[in-house]
């Protein structure tokens, strides 16, 4: 997992949408996003970015820290 900079929405419920995300210096936007779920204190999110595909955000709250994962399963349309 790569350490990345995300920007995202929170809503006054307390949930978050990722609409965006750096990248080795470039900007990617979130057009869509998908199935969200908990493992013990990370966050994980699938999103879709153009130039990008299918991207799974997690973001890890013991750390404070947004990561860029692979998919961790196939995943046909988000």
């Amino acid at each position: 997992m790569q350490a990345i900079e995300v920007t995202a929405r929170f809503d006054p419920a307390g949930n978050v949408t990722p609409i965006g995300f750096v990248r080795d210096g470039k900007t990617y936007p979130v057009t869509e996003t998908g199935r969200s779920w908990s493992e013990g204190s990370e966050f994980h999110v699938l999103c879709l970015a153009p130039g990008m595909g299918v991207c799974e955000l997690v973001f890890r709250s013991d750390e404070r820290r947004w990561y860029l994962a692979r998919p961790s399963a196939p995943v046909e349309r988000v």
